[in-house]
């Protein structure tokens, strides 16, 4: 149980370590953050489409940037906090600062925890429901000159912390994942105790978000599974994290953010992170950063995919449903495919392909995709599953889609190319696309295509295409 009275900083500072308390495994989350005040909490307007954005991406934590502005706008903080609590989301407090991590800066931290603490005392309707510290002390000169004692300075700050923060408030730590992940995990000796970094801090927190940014799934479970497991021994959570912010040379490889690879990949990853911790009594989900660039990110994603699909539907090459919608965001059959193909190669309602006698067995003439089948059949761009079926209601992965595409524009397979996350026997239809001039930049394709994906296939196949 923690302590109830207030306690001095210097007191604090000197007691000996302190373990919170396990806390109720709540649902697993989506956490975003929310790093510039001016962007999410500045004005109404901007609060409202914070939240907004949070619907729509199915956030349901977010951490909030309070570290400088908190103590001049609590009436907007107190404003965000309530909206957001109407509509089931939870907001955090976030600061930090990399020089936080060292004894000589502890008081700033810990006037900012008390800051917030004020805070909900002053606002007990629009409480912050917990506080999320980012203190990153390997930025600092001197860590590399002592790792383990700047290590352990940091964690006498999150014991002190773990003992200001009440119980009804979760206390966040986000941690990068090579603290116990690396092939050199960065042990420190606190209290007669030798573990990784990361463990320790468990140890004092209530949560971590791990920063295990990489854009696929399997290498974001690789980074995070040790601190996971290790949240799960000890009755804490862990979220997983994810960068969208663009590549930046050295500071943001490719590699280790989803831009550039699109939102419908970047959520397929995230589902495949929880169904491999689903029931993981570690896990608390997974947290995305941060808002300003999810946020660009899918707004650029959707003003091209609105652009391209207007040409294609000019171009008589893709239409919409019945009821006049787009459709993005279902999935895609390989009827659909099938029928697009037909369309790029020429085909028209006009000079469809309609044999007497199905190629299919499970495509009769009385359905609107039989023409569209047996055209893109005929030129060999699509075939079926080896029993005289083709499955036109079923679900269509992307390599799948691509060698489609390939084949109906009369590529040659590539049989020398080596795509990472892609099945063998499409890896020389993707890389003919790419040879063609469509270089394509997401890690994975084995995965069911969404509609809005088979827009900028059908958009790049058509336009190499009208190359020819």
């Amino acid at each position: 149980m923690k302590p109830t009275m207030i306690l001095s900083v210097a007191v604090l500072m000197a007691a000996t370590m302190f373990v919170r308390p396990t806390q109720a495994e709540p649902d697993a989350v989506t956490a975003m953050w929310a790093w510039d005040y001016n962007a999410s909490v500045s004005t109404q307007e901007r609060r409202e489409r914070l939240l907004r954005f949070s619907r729509q991406v199915d956030a349901n934590v977010l951490f909030v940037g309070t570290r400088t502005t908190l103590a001049g706008a609590e009436p907007k903080y107190a404003d965000l906090i309530q909206r957001a609590h109407a509509q089931g989301i939870r907001v955090f407090a976030l600061a930090g600062e990399s020089a936080w991590a060292l004894t000589e800066h502890h008081p700033a931290a810990i006037r900012h925890i008390s800051q917030v603490l004020d805070f909900n005392a002053r606002h007990p309707s629009t409480p912050f429901d917990g506080i999320q510290l980012d203190v990153e002390p390997y930025t600092l000169p001197k860590y590399a000159d002592d790792p383990a004692g700047i290590g352990a300075q940091l964690l006498r700050l999150l014991d002190t912390a773990g003992q200001l923060v009440p119980a009804e408030m979760e206390l966040n730590a986000a941690i990068p994942f090579w603290y116990a992940s690396s092939h050199r995990p960065r042990t420190v000796d606190y209290n007669g105790v030798e573990k990784p970094l990361s463990h320790h801090i468990l140890d004092l927190v209530d949560s971590v978000s791990i920063m295990a940014y990489r854009d696929t799934a399997d290498a974001q479970i690789e980074l995070s599974s040790i601190d996971v497991e290790y949240a799960g021994k000890v009755g804490k959570l862990a979220y997983v994290g994810a960068e969208t912010l663009p590549p930046d040379g050295e500071r943001i490889p490719e590699f280790v953010t989803y831009s550039g690879k699109n939102v419908h990949y970047m959520n397929v990853q995230l589902e495949a992170i929880r169904r491999h911790y689903a029931d993981h009594p570690g896990f608390g989900g997974v947290a995305v950063h941060t808002y300003d660039s999810y946020q660009a990110m899918l707004q650029q994603e959707e003003e091209t995919m609105e652009r391209q699909f207007r040409e294609l539907r000019d171009a008589g090459i893709m239409t919409g449903y019945p009821d006049g919608t787009t459709g993005f965001g279902k999935p895609t059959t390989r009827a659909e495919v099938a029928a697009i193909a037909a369309r790029i190669a020429g085909y028209t309602e006009a000079t469809l392909e309609r044999p007497a006698e199905a190629a299919f067995r499970d495509v009769s003439p009385r359905q609107w995709f039989y023409g569209w089948v047996e055209s893109a059949r005929r030129i060999g761009a699509v075939q079926g599953r080896g029993d005289r079926t083709f499955e036109p209601n079923g679900m269509i992965t992307v390599e799948e889609a691509f060698s489609v595409m390939a084949k109906t524009i009369g590529l040659a397979e590539d049989r020398n190319a080596a795509v990472p996350g892609a099945s063998d026997w499409a890896q020389g239809w993707i890389g003919a696309m790419a040879n063609a001039g469509y270089e394509d930049r997401r890690p994975g394709y084995r995965y069911e295509m969404a509609r809005e994906e088979l827009v900028e296939l059908a958009y790049e196949t058509y336009r190499l295409k009208r190359r020819e």
